[in-house]
């Protein structure tokens, strides 16, 4: 990854651009040499939010895990929390001298996946049982839970995506560095393909899909001008990705497909956050309820020494019912329970 994306409290900034869809997509960073279609045309805006008054509270319930940035031995760092969405029965679940973030819940919600010192470990959905996943050295940059909860997708440090066994077996890399220059954000979908950010060229990028043998490699969505380290998240059904559009500063959903109408979900995201977050500074990281009604979001990570706050939202998926979580602290990267 990115040295730039790298700060002293060992955070990672990933912000967030992503605008028109192309009409003819070179698979480039996504390994392969011939082409696929997208629709021509960006897709037009159906539902736009805007003012900073929030609107009414949603109705959605569950419970959202998120990285909170606390003082550990006088330094800034992450432990993993959880909270209902109602901001009652806050609890830390994970919590040592390293640091601890990007929380992934298991398909059943059973356990949870996190990276402890840029290494992965296992949690039950209590915080018990914490254990290490691979015993192989090495850093690792994100995780995500197969739809059978047998797997874990990792990104490493070299910049490959990989997969391993949730009991820590069977580790191996789906790409190679050269071919994909920047992987990130892996989410695995209910087909059973794992979507990921490649590098397109230069500073943009592009969201592409892969089997889990690594093969069938395909781009989804191509935005233009976006970051290398665009992050996104995938609905339940897997229909819609959300995401901040840091160019216009919305969050907004898009079929997943590249199809149909794009819906702005809030407008001028970073007014909801003291003080306003800036391009290249920290991204807005968004989690869907698991019926798919509402989408959570706040910052994708913590900036250099957790010293800008930012604050857990959540909007319903039409775009109303706009709230913010009470009692979070200061909080990046959350993750909705499934169940």
């Amino acid at each position: 990854m990115n040295s730039r994306r790298v700060t002293t409290s060992g955070a990672l900034l990933v912000p967030l651009l992503m605008v028109a869809i192309a009409g003819t997509l070179t698979l480039g960073a996504c390994g392969g040499t011939s082409t696929t279609s997208t629709p021509p045309g960006t897709p037009s805006v159906a539902v736009i939010t805007s003012g900073a008054t929030p609107l009414p509270t949603t109705s959605v319930t569950g419970t959202i895990a998120f990285t909170r940035v606390t003082k550990t031995h006088g330094k800034d760092s992450g432990d993993i929390y959880a909270i209902r969405s109602d901001g009652t029965g806050l609890r830390r679940l994970a919590a040592s001298r390293k640091d601890e973030r990007q929380a992934a819940w298991s398909p059943d919600g059973s356990r949870i996946a996190y990276l402890r010192y840029l290494h992965p470990w296992i949690m039950d959905a209590n915080g018990s049982r914490q254990r290490s996943v691979t015993v192989e050295r090495g850093g690792y940059w994100k995780v995500a839970w197969s739809p059978d909860g047998a797997r874990i997708a990792l990104v490493r440090l070299a910049g490959n995506l990989a997969i391993v066994d949730a009991d820590g077996g069977g580790l191996r890399n789906l790409t190679k560095s050269r071919s994909y220059p920047v992987v990130w954000n892996p989410v695995w979908a209910p087909d059973g393909r794992i979507l990921f950010t490649s590098r397109m060229s230069g500073d943009s990028s592009q969201i592409c899909a892969i089997d889990p043998d690594g093969s069938g490699v395909t781009v989804i969505v191509a935005p233009s001008g976006a970051d290398p380290d665009l992050a996104f998240s995938l609905s339940p059904d897997g229909k819609w990705l959300a995401f901040w559009d840091s160019g216009s500063d919305r969050l907004v959903r898009r079929p997943a497909d590249g199809r149909g109408t794009e819906v702005v979900l809030v407008d001028n995201v970073t007014q909801y956050f003291a003080p306003p977050i800036h391009d290249r500074e920290l991204g807005i990281a968004s989690s869907w309820s698991p019926d798919g009604t509402a989408v959570a979001f706040a910052a994708d990570e913590s900036p250099p020494g957790g010293s800008r706050p930012s604050a857990l939202y959540i909007v319903n998926a039409d775009g109303s019912g706009l709230r913010k979580v009470p009692n979070t602290g200061r909080v990046f990267n959350p993750a909705w329970r499934p169940r």
